[in-house]
């Protein structure tokens, strides 16, 4: 009989903070994500047509993403466990652009709800599939 590692929302809250970090690698996840993970991305605001990418082109974007972004934050609002391999998270990201983004400063504030569906393969992450709804983008003062 096989054991299945229960799903855990500490790793997704470890996960969540490695990305927020300006100052983690690729190899500060290893622990958290499973080698096949896949990250699919719902159209939205940054992404009108989504995407769907694997561990090593998310770290592309992740990284691409601190150039354009001064920082940003995630806050965890609540983990829904579905089953031993499913768990839901809902959570806000604030972030402020570090360039310009065609029509948007930099120092634009963006803000967005995400609906993040997480699944779990031998107590690692092996798929996020997110929803973000964007709020209206909040330019610098001044």
């Amino acid at each position: 009989m096989v054991k299945v590692r229960p799903v855990s929302t500490e790793v997704i809250e470890r996960y969540l903070a490695l990305v927020a970090n300006p100052d983690s690698t690729p190899a500060d996840f290893d622990d958290l994500l499973h080698p096949q993970m896949v990250f699919t991305e719902r159209p939205n605001m940054f992404s009108p047509t989504g995407s769907v990418r694997p561990r090593d082109v998310m770290f592309e974007g992740m990284a691409k993403g601190r150039t354009i972004l001064t920082g940003q934050s995630y806050e965890v609002r609540e983990h829904q466990v579905v089953d031993e391999t499913h768990v839901v998270t809902r959570v806000p990201w604030r972030g402020e652009t570090a360039i310009d983004l065609g029509a948007l400063p930099a120092g634009t504030m963006l803000q967005c709800d995400s609906a993040m569906f997480f699944e779990f393969r031998d107590g690692l992450i092996v798929a996020q599939e997110n929803f973000d709804c964007f709020a209206p983008p909040v330019p610098p003062a001044g």
